[in-house]
């Protein structure tokens, strides 16, 4: 029987389509070289798919963010020990602001399905994403 592979994510979805593989095609040395473009295919529809169904980031944060990547990135391959505590600054502004939007969310009473569709990640990785936040009882 031919080896065959689907697209998987981390959240549990599996591709429905399996695609063979060619073994006379795959360097052994380098396997990750192998060519694999339907289940990367799928894989990046299922991701569009996710995308759709998260809140959308306003505009202009998706800018600044798009832009803060792109510099740090940057800045890492200049100075490490600055992009570190931009990292830090950023974790930080992240501690003071987590808490209260945890919060609220929970006082509004948002089911799980609809904060984990919402941030794009699985129920359990969003309850742990609130209690991050300080907010255990979520």
């Amino acid at each position: 029987m031919a080896a065959r592979m689907r697209g998987k994510c981390a959240c549990g979805w599996r591709g429905e389509a399996d695609y063979p593989i060619d073994w006379d095609l795959v360097d052994r040395r380098h396997p990750e070289e192998y060519d694999t473009p339907g289940p990367e295919g799928d894989w990046e529809r299922h991701m569009d798919e996710v995308a759709a169904r998260m809140v959308p980031l306003p505009g202009d944060v998706a800018d600044l963010l798009s832009r803060l990547r792109e510099r740090l990135s940057e800045i890492d391959d200049e100075n490490p020990l600055a992009a570190l505590r931009v990292v830090g600054e950023l974790e930080a502004m992240a501690a003071s602001i987590g808490p209260y939007a945890a919060r609220r969310i929970a006082f509004e009473d948002v089911p799980d399905e609809a904060v984990a569709e919402g941030l794009g990640i699985t129920e359990a990785k969003a309850r742990s994403r609130l209690n991050r936040y300080g907010f255990m009882s979520w």
